[in-house]
């Protein structure tokens, strides 16, 4: 779920999607998926766990709502992550004045470091 509208929404879905579609790359090669694994969620992280949210991302089972905020909520940050939001699930929050000035590859990879 994309909070907001307009053209931000559309290079934000984008980006969701390429997130999505590069993490299904990856998971095709052992060593590429480990690796983004560990970049994801860090050298330490539980890896079946892991695999499991990842998973359910990708299915739809688990929905990571995204919201565009002002830059002065996230204090200069590109993006932040919130286990549990106003609605009780996963939220990413994205600088809305930076993502006026950036990519979808830039976008994706604030994504991909947020799940």
């Amino acid at each position: 779920m994309l909070e907001q509208s307009g053209a931000k929404n559309s290079v934000v879905l984008q980006a969701m999607h390429a997130a999505i579609s590069e993490i299904q790359r990856a998971r095709q090669d052992r060593e590429s998926w480990m690796k983004m694994i560990e970049e994801i969620f860090g050298q330490r992280a539980n890896k079946r766990k892991a695999h499991e949210q990842i998973d359910q991302l990708i299915s739809g089972e688990q929905v990571v709502s995204v919201e565009l905020v002002s830059e002065s909520i996230l204090r200069q940050a590109r993006g932040a992550y919130l286990q549990q939001g106003p609605n009780q699930s996963e939220i990413i929050y994205l600088n809305a004045e930076w993502v006026d000035d950036s990519s979808s590859k830039e976008i994706k990879d604030v994504l991909l470091e947020e799940i």
